[in-house]
């Protein structure tokens, strides 16, 4: 009766450590799907501010060279040098 006693405990202290082991796995998956998370949010954070930058650009240059086809169509040389070397400070 006490061996079976001692089995049964025994059994139950292993089946304990395996639900602790089991717990600590789960958490472990969560924590890397949690951590994964982050890390594509901070990345699509970083993506939308590049993307808001490049077009933010686009946007001035696209403005500089309507100036620069006024410029040349009204026979501007000044502003037309002026012009172009605002688009190549852009490009560097």
């Amino acid at each position: 009766m006490k061996q079976d006693k001692d089995k049964q405990a025994e059994r139950e202290e292993i089946q304990q450590i395996f639900n602790q082991i089991r717990m600590a796995g789960e958490q472990v998956r969560q924590n890397i799907s949690t951590a994964k998370d982050a890390q594509v949010e901070k990345l699509m954070e970083s993506y939308q501010e590049d993307i808001a930058f490049q077009a933010a650009q686009a946007r001035q240059q696209d403005a500089l060279l309507r100036q620069l086809e006024k410029a040349v169509e009204d026979g501007d040389f000044d502003k037309m040098l002026e012009i172009k070397t605002l688009l190549g400070q852009r490009k560097e």
